[in-house]
This record gives C-alpha cells, sequence and structure tokens, in this order.
C-alpha cells in the first residue's frame, strides 16, 4: 500500500505523473467533467459554470472499510497554472452508511469574478455495496446569489424539498426517469468502495441533482505510477478510471440538446493514500468549460474526529 509523505519531502514542481503540475494533462487528452460510476445506478453533476465545484463533491466521498473511520481530506484546483479552488471535506464511515461534510470556495482571480462558497451534507445507508442517500444538502453563494438544493430520497426517488432559486426555465425529470438516482456525491461512495474491494470501477450510474439527470459510464484503463510531486501527498501506484458522463434530462428550450448532451471525458487516479485510509481519488483531470482545464491533487489527509450518526 503506498504511504502518505510530508508535502515538504517532495520535490517542486514535479506532477505525480512527470509532467507539468500546472494545467497541463500529463496524458495529453482533453478531459471534460467527471463523473464517476459503479454498476447498478447512475448518478449526474452540474454542466456549467459550477462544474468543478460539482465535480469536487464528487470526490471526496471515499467509501473503503467496513469499520467505523473519519477522515478530512483537502483537494486544491489548478487551473492556468493558478490554484482556483479549495475543498474540505469530513467524512464518516462505518458498516452501517456513511455522512458528508464538505466545504468548497473559489481562490485567486477566479474568486474575484466568480466568488463561490458552497456547503454541502449528504447522509445515507449501504444496501450490500451500494449506496442509499437519505438526504442532500447544499447551500452556497455563486456569483453573490444564494443557492440551495435540498432533496430527501424515500424509496429510491429523489424528492426536492426546497430549491433556491427555482427551476422555471427547465424541462422537469419524471419521477420514473430519476428513479433509482443519486445523489451527486454518493456515487463515488460506491465507486471507492467497488475499487476497493474488486480493483476495478467498470459500471454504469445515474445521478439528478434537482436540475439534471445525466448518466455516467467509468471504465477500468489500469494501475499506474504516481511519482511524488510539490502539490500533491500522494505518491505510488494508483487505478486509473476513464469516465465519460452525458446529460439524458433537464434541458432548457434554448440550448442545443446535441451539445448539452454530447459526452464528456475525464480521468480520475484512485488509492489509498496513507496506511489505513480507504481507497480514494488522489489525482484527476477535466475540462471546465469557460474555466479552461483543471488538474485536481489530493493536498491533505488525516484522520478525523468521529462523526455523529
Amino acid at each position: 500500500m503506498a504511504e502518505a509523505l510530508p508535502r515538504s519531502l517532495w520535490p517542486l514542481g514535479n506532477d505525480p505523473l512527470g509532467n507539468d503540475p500546472l494545467g497541463n494533462d500529463p496524458l495529453g487528452n482533453t478531459v471534460p467533467e467527471l463523473t464517476l460510476c459503479g454498476t447498478e445506478r447512475s448518478f449526474a453533476a452540474p454542466r456549467h459554470a459550477p462544474a468543478l465545484l460539482a465535480f469536487m463533491w464528487l470526490l471526496v466521498i471515499a467509501i473503503g472499510p467496513a469499520k467505523a473511520e473519519s477522515w478530512h481530506a483537502v483537494y486544491d484546483a489548478y487551473v492556468g497554472g493558478a490554484n482556483a479552488l479549495r475543498l474540505s471535506a469530513d467524512v464518516h464511515f462505518d458498516h452501517a452508511g456513511y455522512k458528508v461534510n464538505v466545504q468548497a470556495r473559489t481562490l485567486g482571480l477566479i474568486d474575484v469574478f466568480v466568488g463561490s462558497r458552497q456547503s454541502t451534507q449528504v447522509n445515507g445507508t449501504w444496501h450490500g455495496m451500494l449506496p442509499q442517500p437519505r438526504q442532500f444538502h447544499a447551500d452556497g453563494v455563486w456569483k453573490g446569489d444564494r443557492r440551495i438544493t435540498l432533496i430527501d430520497f424515500q424509496d429510491g426517488l429523489p424528492t426536492i424539498r426546497s430549491m433556491i432559486p427555482p427551476e422555471l426555465n427547465r424541462e422537469p425529470v419524471p419521477p420514473s426517469a430519476r428513479q433509482n438516482a443519486l445523489d451527486r456525491i454518493s456515487p463515488l461512495a460506491y465507486l471507492a468502495r467497488r475499487v476497493g474491494q474488486t480493483g476495478n470501477c467498470d459500471g454504469i450510474t445515474t445521478t439528478y441533482d434537482g436540475r439534471r439527470l445525466e448518466e455516467t459510464k467509468a471504465r477500468t484503463s489500469g494501475w499506474e505510477e504516481l511519482s511524488p510531486g510539490s502539490l500533491s501527498v500522494f505518491q505510488g501506484r494508483a487505478l486509473r478510471c476513464d469516465i465519460e458522463l452525458r446529460m439524458t434530462g433537464g434541458f432548457t428550450p434554448d440550448e442545443d440538446r446535441a451539445h448539452a448532451g454530447r459526452i464528456r471525458r475525464a480521468q480520475v487516479w484512485l488509492a489509498a493514500p496513507a496506511p489505513g485510509a480507504p481507497s480514494l481519488p488522489v489525482l484527476f483531470k477535466l475540462d471546465v468549460g469557460w474555466l479552461g482545464s483543471a488538474t485536481v491533487y489530493l493536498s491533505e489527509l488525516r484522520r478525523a474526529a468521529p462523526s455523529a450518526r
């Protein structure tokens, strides 16, 4: 198992894949919004400007061992060579279920023009290996506007309890289409759990965020060696998963459906970054629309105090 090393021991300027650490894709690929999936269910993330936030929310849920453990993880996203976003997550998981609290905020010039802050909580139970969310709650600010989403899950059906601002100019997603869809965080719990137990990430899943329905496909690419770098606390072998995401519902009348429903691709590398830690994302690459391409690193990981269930 690879071990996490103090960042101060790592050579400055080295990307874990041996390439430019500040935005260049080491594999030469264009990587749009990331999505992760399992085999029996599906999930989606926002497609427009807040995609980077949504994507990073997905990445912080790494449910592995069956014993009760809590972890604190920090991720830093770089766009155009600059640190554009930081996300911190407190994750509690045990044999019965999971609970996650995520705080995300934009940094630097991105913060000047966008000014986003987001707090997200989700809790759920396990049905075998599958996550079953009970409630998803997101509360934040985007460009000065308050945005709140509260979704309850009853008998596998996500039901909106609160949506601010309301979505008045978007085609509603019928209950039959969103039945058994997950929130935009829980799918990664399944992905990391699957990687930890089976060593692969192959599958298809669907998510509903209160606005859009999306289908995601994940495919195992294989194990790769990530070399040390100053921006990440991880080095060692990680499983690369190639991701395809496609919006399938919740379109607006004035958007180009062919463009909105196009396939977007991303890559994520998962590993256990410290002794006793579960499998979780340690690196990913994605395209975030008008923001350009982003490279996201695991910059901190430590055990946290147990969370009350």
